[in-house]
């Protein structure tokens, strides 16, 4: 499978045009869960803009690396609010979380370099 850098900049820009505004309108009278899952998820759309769009940090970490951190900080973000709020169901926080940390797994596995799955180091 090849991994086009280009479309993770795409989903960073939307994921940051959705998160913003919630986070910077709600900001500290939101709950603690939904706080941290919109900041988690804004960091994760600014990583996922710097891996997938041509800028001096993408030149010295490498589009993979920036990405990896992406889907670390949103599958982090997942589970937020089910842990922090406990305002789900346990069967939908398992299914978050079980979520999140796939996406995390893949995300470790991207910033190392696709020992797990074929990550092309060299695209552009």
């Amino acid at each position: 499978m090849n991994v086009r850098p280009r479309l993770f900049g795409y989903l960073g820009v939307v994921l940051l045009v959705t998160t913003l505004p919630a986070l910077v309108f709600a900001g500290a009278g939101a709950a603690l869960g939904n706080l941290v899952e919109w900041v988690l998820t804004s960091l994760a759309s600014v990583a996922y803009v710097v891996g997938g769009f041509g800028n001096p940090i993408r030149e010295r970490v490498g589009w993979f690396r920036a990405v990896g951190l992406g889907n670390v900080l949103l599958g982090l973000s997942l589970p937020a609010t089910a842990i922090l709020d406990g305002s789900v169901t346990t069967p939908f926080g398992f299914v978050l979380a079980v979520g999140g940390l796939g996406l995390v797994a893949i995300g470790v596995d991207y910033i190392r370099g696709g020992k797990w799955t074929s990550v092309d180091t060299e695209a552009a």
